[in-house]
């Protein structure tokens, strides 16, 4: 398993608990949302390999998606 696997499990991991916790109106939810988007926003923008960019580019869609 490479950093970047790691870092993908990652963020799927970090999604499904900030959209959790959102969903449930745990007070620091959003921020957690807004602090995970905009970490997965600065990964995109590295050199990460094409499936990696695309599972880590839905889970921010995810994240959008579940702040509106």
């Amino acid at each position: 398993m490479t950093d970047q696997d790691v870092g993908v499990a990652f963020a799927t991991l970090a999604t499904a608990l900030a959209v959790a916790l959102h969903k449930q109106g745990v007070a620091d939810g959003e921020a957690l949302l807004a602090e995970t988007v905009g970490t997965l926003e600065s990964v995109l923008d590295g050199d990460y390999p094409e499936t990696a960019r695309a599972i880590l580019s839905a889970c921010a869609r995810s994240l959008r998606a579940a702040e509106g």
